[in-house]
């Protein structure tokens, strides 16, 4: 429990402590119960001991708490400080009013039914304090009969009339109100002192929505709820026991009256309306306490913002990921006083499928659901346990407005959900998932497929089952067509999507930050340095690269290539494509990126598929590196010819040799002159800029 109060502080969520009985207090326990005593072994006084130890360990880490008394109350600001409990009553619960609204059978006639419950092994003495007014009453009354539910030693005296007591054991809180319900009188004798001041009312207030009428220990609590003579008895010695008891077992009419005064007053003090306002008061009282000492959120409430990804840190996959945890943070740097974001992403997992984890990274809370890794999961589209999931989450969560990005794995089933619930959402859309099944637009032999792909019968040309394709794009796509923007990366990805048939585009470019121009190191060699990025893998371009290398023969360029599989380590020499020597990398993080950069005269953005983006294009270009690039959807738009690089046909060997040699040739120029960073700088959108128009947008749409 510990542990969690922690998790939940540093995840920025209120902790508060609740009890209603003194069992923090390790001194007072060990004084009444001296060893153990009565059903309580000496092994449960020792663990009674060390849980009040670790009780109030957790009461200290808790902001606040909330208990049932005022006299607890005091003692538990004694620990914590003033100000920081307050007093919230027993309530009546769904359980109370189901066994109210179920059907009751008649009670026998001529009986008497006096009933005591005890939940723990500690009230013997409580009990002792009665039993032999009790036994009296047995001998005086042959109607009387005694009803004990829970741990409890029977006293002597009684013993001689176990044929009328009725023994129970502990049994579910509905089974033991359905046998109150049917009592005649209830009881509560406690010890004085300031144990018994602490306890709640609420043996009283059980049986007393139900009608039935009490005799109680006159607790500073007791005293100021119930009023004697009206609505219950006191009693603070035998004498007063015997006769308020007796009174109540020979009267019908008095246990009447005495019983509809306590259900009136229980129904109107402790229903629903009542504790409800009591429990808003209560924690509004607590939030605007942590926002004066500045450790909650501000009394104007922020707009929550709702970022859906399916990776984010530690978890940073693809350069979507890279610009998401980017605008996330710029945009609680910026507008963290009107703006409250939260980041959902997946998890896979076997073991804890369609459960919410959560943790804070930078400063942004993030919440993971567990996605179960099953067949398709990537091309998945909508699922029916996430659908129940996403239902409540969003009912309970009350995002302001949804900023959804890649959900492959989390499918699109959030805006059902958000749509049902009348939760504005935008979408940014980084590849073509949306609206194909082929995310990258490359068949199953890499092969560019027609972008039309809203089309049937341009799905039939490359899906292994277009019935199942069409009706995931109609899906999705329908789900698209409800955003309130469609933001597209680049101006190529919004003319994808125009092309299919969406009217809603607005361009918002991936926006970079502020970075310095990088002092690049000097060649060891004396050769150019080609830097390659991408990983191994065709659809980046690596095996073009390879061939159009080996083909040319350009003795004076180097390539080095970060190999995104292999574990962060030194270069290392990996042989030569033609007369290039090439020398691989490790993966890198962002952060780690300048130091390649510092290492390369020219990155070469080879891919053969349409990139919604580019991101290492922008990148390179900003820290004063040329740029060599494939007119792949994106990927070129900033990049100025001549001036900070140089652009070529997607796929066309021919164009890409053909830079390269002029690389090759002019290999000295490129060494010891720079791109032109300012032209870069004014083309290349910032990520100011970026975040800037998203927060003007969210803050027009929620007010709408």
């Amino acid at each position: 429990m510990l542990l969690t109060i922690r998790y939940a502080k540093a995840i920025k969520k209120m902790t508060i402590f609740d009890t209603d009985d003194l069992i923090f207090d390790r001194p007072r326990l060990e004084e009444k119960f001296k060893g153990g005593s009565g059903q309580l072994s000496e092994h449960d006084y020792e663990q009674m001991l060390k849980g009040a130890e670790l009780y109030q360990s957790a009461l200290k880490l808790c902001d606040y708490a909330t208990t049932s008394t005022p006299a607890l109350k005091i003692e538990i600001e004694k620990v914590i400080g003033k100000g920081r409990c307050e007093v919230l009553p027993n309530a009546l619960d769904q359980v109370v009013y189901d066994v109210l609204d179920s059907p009751m059978a008649e009670r026998p006639a001529g009986v008497v039914r006096l009933l005591y419950g005890s939940g723990t092994r500690t009230h013997d003495e409580d009990f002792a304090l009665v039993g032999g007014v009790l036994a009296r009453l047995m001998e005086k009354h042959s109607n009387l009969e005694i009803v004990i539910i829970g741990y409890l030693s029977l006293p002597a005296p009684l013993e001689a009339y176990s044929d009328r007591i009725h023994r129970f054991g502990l049994m579910d809180f509905d089974v033991y109100l359905t046998a109150l319900r049917y009592a005649d009188i209830s009881i509560a004798p406690l010890e004085e002192g300031i144990f018994a001041d602490c306890k709640s009312e609420i043996k009283w207030l059980e049986a007393g929505v139900f009608g039935v009428p009490s005799v109680v220990t006159p607790t500073s609590t007791y005293r100021d709820i119930v009023e004697p003579g009206v609505d219950g008895f006191f009693a603070s010695n035998e004498a007063e026991w015997e006769k308020h008891i007796g009174d109540l077992i020979e009267s019908g009419a008095l246990r009447s009256k005495i019983g509809e005064a306590a259900r009136v007053k229980a129904r109107a003090n402790y229903g629903r309306a009542a504790m409800q306002t009591h429990m808003a008061q209560t924690l509004n009282h607590f939030q605007a306490d942590m926002c004066k000492r500045g450790t909650g959120y501000s009394e104007k409430k922020r707009k929550r913002v709702l970022v859906v990804n399916t990776f984010y840190p530690p978890e940073l996959v693809g350069g979507a990921t890279v610009v998401v945890v980017r605008t996330v943070e710029e945009l609680q740097r910026q507008y963290g006083k009107e703006i409250d974001v939260v980041v959902l992403r997946s998890e896979l997992t076997l073991t804890s499928p369609y459960q919410m984890t959560e943790y804070v990274w930078n400063g942004t809370l993030v919440q993971t659901i567990g996605i179960p890794p099953e067949q398709d999961f990537e091309w998945r589209y909508r699922d029916e346990y996430l659908k129940d999931f996403f239902d409540e989450y969003l009912a309970y969560f009350k995002p302001d407005i949804i900023h959804l990005h890649c959900v492959q794995r989390l499918t699109g089933t959030l805006l059902e959900s958000a749509a049902a619930l009348s939760i504005p959402y935008v979408v940014t859309v980084h590849d073509a998932w949306w609206i194909s099944e082929h995310q990258f637009l490359l068949d199953d032999n890499a092969n560019l497929v027609d972008f039309n792909q809203l089309n049937p019968l341009v799905v039939q040309q490359t899906s292994s089952d277009t019935e199942a394709a069409v009706k995931r794009s109609k899906y999705l796509s329908g789900l698209l067509v409800g955003a309130e923007k469609i933001y597209a990366v680049s101006e190529y990805q919004a003319s994808l999507y125009r092309q299919n048939g969406f009217k809603n585009i607005a361009v918002n470019k991936n926006g970079l930050p502020h970075v310095v121009p990088v002092n690049r190191s000097k060649s060891a060699s004396s050769k150019l340095r080609l830097g390659y990025v991408g990983g191994i893998c065709d659809h980046k371009g690596y095996y073009q690269l390879k061939r159009v290398l080996e083909e040319a023969q350009c003795s004076q360029l180097e390539c080095h290539v970060i190999d995104i599989d292999e574990e962060r380590s030194n270069v290392k020499a990996a042989g030569k494509w033609g007369e290039s020597n090439v020398f691989t990398w490790g993966r890198q993080t962002p952060d780690e990126m300048d130091t390649f950069y510092t290492s390369i005269d020219v990155l070469v953005a080879a891919s053969v598929w349409p990139e919604s983006f580019g991101l290492v294009t922008r990148e390179a270009a900003l820290r004063g590196i040329w740029v060599v690039a494939a007119d792949a959807g994106g990927m070129a738009e900033d990049v100025i010819p001549d001036k900070t690089g140089f652009i070529y046909p997607m796929r066309d060997d021919a164009a890409l040799a053909e830079i390269l040699n002029k690389l090759n040739e002019e290999s000295s120029y490129f060494l010891t002159n720079t791109p032109d960073i300012v032209a870069s700088q004014n083309r290349i959108t910032s990520l100011e800029d970026q975040v800037a128009e998203l927060a003007d947008d969210y803050l027009q749409l929620i007010s709408q």
